[in-house]
């Protein structure tokens, strides 16, 4: 049933982290957040990750295992008793929409900082990603606008019969 039910939606897990994961991210130092985001939030290999922080690829797993390490303590901290590996599944499956905007562009700035070679591709898909954030706030904007409008015309409605039915009596 368990298992069912993780099939049909965001995973327990997923809604638990995601109201403190920007603050679990803020609490990180600089290169072990920047690890954690090439790793799971823009999905880049371990070697891509020892590439941008100029490092060896053995360093940079230890320094994305050890930054989930500590996230790992934060979310514990505050009631969330997970693994690593699911922390880092549940950060990976709902990248999309985890990434902050300020994180993504500060990320980029510190790659750029560093002399780390981003091409027009990249960038153009750094755009896009944060196009496609953009987009799905707009719409859940939207939905919410229309749900309180349709909510406002039923309770119009609901009065005029109530004060019709009244004037009637």
């Amino acid at each position: 049933m368990q298992s069912a039910l993780q099939e049909s939606g965001d995973p327990p897990i997923w809604n638990q982290l995601a109201p403190l994961l920007d603050e679990a991210m803020s609490r990180l130092g600089k290169t072990d957040r920047e690890a954690v985001v090439l790793r799971y939030f823009r999905g880049k290999s371990l070697n891509e990750v020892a590439v941008a922080l100029k490092t060896t690829e053995a360093a940079a797993q230890s320094r994305v295992h050890r930054a989930v390490e500590k996230l790992q303590k934060y979310f514990l901290q505050r009631g969330i008793d997970s693994t690593t590996a699911a922390i880092t599944g549940a950060i990976s499956a709902n990248s999309i929409q985890a990434a902050p905007v300020a994180l993504a562009k500060s990320v980029t700035a510190v790659a750029l900082a560093k002399g780390a070679a981003a091409s027009t591709s990249t960038l153009t898909l750094i755009k896009g990603a944060l196009k496609i954030m953009a987009w799905s706030k707009a719409k859940t904007a939207i939905v919410s606008g229309v749900v309180v409008a349709l909510l406002g015309i039923g309770t119009t409605t609901l009065l005029v019969r109530e004060f019709a039915a009244a004037a009637g009596d």
